[in-house]
């Protein structure tokens, strides 16, 4: 990747600084902050070609999640191929948690996916999403909530 070079720490803390902190770290590199942002945005467009346009084994799967979001997801996590974000790194994932194919996150200001969630397929995910939820649509809301297994034998 062209601009790689450029990235001042790990690629983790790019992806997760303040507005003021990649104003002073696109400064010291002499770039304008739109061109760092560009530059970060390229490591999620090449993890998500990745992820998207090749066959892989559901373990690969999570890996190749877990780099994009810059860290491990929950026990249980399943994706369904293909995903999308714009940078990737403010994402969080919980326990037990389904992304069915499709999905596409906007993720600004971060999004948590809570424990035993599901994305519904072409989902277009903008906030959080509370655990033992299901969510759909353009925006994602909440269609239902998944009973505990106590709710469910009452």
């Amino acid at each position: 990747m062209r601009g790689a070079p450029y990235l001042a720490g790990t690629e983790r803390e790019v992806f997760t600084l303040g507005y003021e902190e990649i104003e002073k770290r696109a400064a010291e590199m002499g770039l304008p902050v739109y061109q760092y942002q560009r530059i970060t945005a390229q490591r999620a467009i090449r993890l998500t070609t990745e992820l998207n346009f090749q066959y892989h084994e559901p373990g690969e799967v999570t890996r190749l999640f877990s780099e994009l979001i810059g860290k491990p997801v929950g026990e249980g996590f399943c994706l369904f191929p293909p995903f999308y974000t714009d940078y990737g790194q403010n994402i969080t994932i919980g326990k037990n948690v389904f992304l069915n194919t499709s999905c596409h996150f906007q993720e600004q200001g971060g999004i948590t996916i809570g424990d035993v969630a599901i994305a519904a397929a072409g989902s277009v995910v903008t906030k959080d999403v509370p655990p033992k939820t299901v969510v759909g649509g353009v925006p994602a809301k909440i269609i239902k909530t998944i009973p505990s297994r106590e709710e469910e034998n009452e």
